[in-house]
């Protein structure tokens, strides 16, 4: 099976792509494709830049190109829950569109992870992770940088969301369109006040390391048809 990988920012893909061979690289206006390779198993990797239209059309462009099985979103993330700390990861059980959204399109502006994939990565990231803080919930998704306390406060207070980030949303909605089962796996990077920008400066080579560990196990164990995936 092929593994498609999005993700918004160099810094997010490298500590996956140095654990694997790289093929080759190339550019369709600003996005960015490696192809890799795991064994005698291809991998893709899209770089996309942030938002969700970027998020989205990198997706379509890797599914028109790659036909993958699967699809990954991977990145870091601000906390949005009182309870995630730098350094934490989050499993995505649905997406939630939250900048878009109202009373009257709440149905479609809400994506759920596939269950099968969902439970799988649970079950990888805990192992993986070990000491450090694995979560799944609900990731919020919108085109903004959330960088202010009161903002923040009110994502949680109507939401409820472990962590805020800006492709997840589109990735999603391309997946659902081509029935490709899908997952988003965030990094804690930062707690989504007024220190975000210089935190995420600081944090995302590790919160991006911290889900290359649970990526890269998902995929391993996914190319292996490893018992339990039923993928």
């Amino acid at each position: 099976m092929r593994i498609g990988i999005v993700s918004a920012f160099g810094k997010e893909t490298k500590p996956l792509r140095s654990k694997l061979e790289e093929i080759r690289r190339e550019s369709i206006k600003t996005y960015v494709f490696f192809l890799l390779r795991y064994g005698d198993e291809d991998v893709m990797v899209a770089k996309t830049g942030s938002g969700k239209v970027q998020g989205a059309e990198g997706a379509r462009l890797l599914i028109e190109r790659f036909h993958p099985g699967i699809i990954v979103n991977c990145g870091v993330a601000g906390a949005i829950s009182p309870e995630r700390k730098i350094g934490d990861v989050v499993i995505s059980r649905r997406v939630i569109e939250y900048d878009t959204i109202d009373d009257n399109n709440l149905k479609d502006k809400v994506y759920y992870a596939d269950a099968n994939l969902f439970h799988y990565a649970l079950q990888v990231s805990n192992e993986t992770m070990q000491k450090r803080k694995t979560v799944a919930g609900d990731v919020l998704s919108g085109d903004r940088v959330v960088k202010e306390v009161h903002e923040r406060e009110a994502l949680w207070k109507r939401f409820q969301g472990e962590c805020v980030e800006q492709e997840g949303a589109g990735v999603a909605r391309i997946c659902q369109l081509h029935n490709i089962p899908w997952i988003v796996i965030k990094g804690i990077s930062d707690r989504a006040d007024e220190h975000a920008l210089t935190d995420f400066k600081k944090n995302v080579d590790s919160a991006s390391k911290n889900v290359a560990l649970v990526t890269i196990e998902i995929m391993k164990r996914v190319l292996r048809g490893h018992p339990g995936t039923n993928i």
